[in-house]
């Protein structure tokens, strides 16, 4: 059984692509989950890319309103500590 669990993610900003009133994001990070199983403790990192849809708000003209959001892995392991 799986001890204590902790998340975290690392996300920077690549593209922006505004169209009207539409947005596509593209990002690319990563996301570690640390874990313990049987008193050992195991880094599991998978990188990848973050894709946004957003659309703007009509009632005020600075606002965005993130609409999905899809998570592309590239890669993943475990590492021992």
């Amino acid at each position: 059984m799986t001890g204590r669990v902790s998340l975290t993610h690392s996300i920077q900003p690549v593209d922006v692509k505004i169209n009207n009133d539409r947005a596509l994001i593209v990002s690319y990070g990563h996301i570690t989950l640390r874990f313990t199983e049987q008193d050992q403790e195991y880094d599991m990192i998978s990188w990848g890319w973050w894709i946004h849809r957003a659309v703007r708000l009509e009632s005020r003209q600075q606002s965005w309103l993130l609409t999905a959001m899809r998570f592309i892995y590239n890669r993943g392991h475990a590492q021992l500590e």
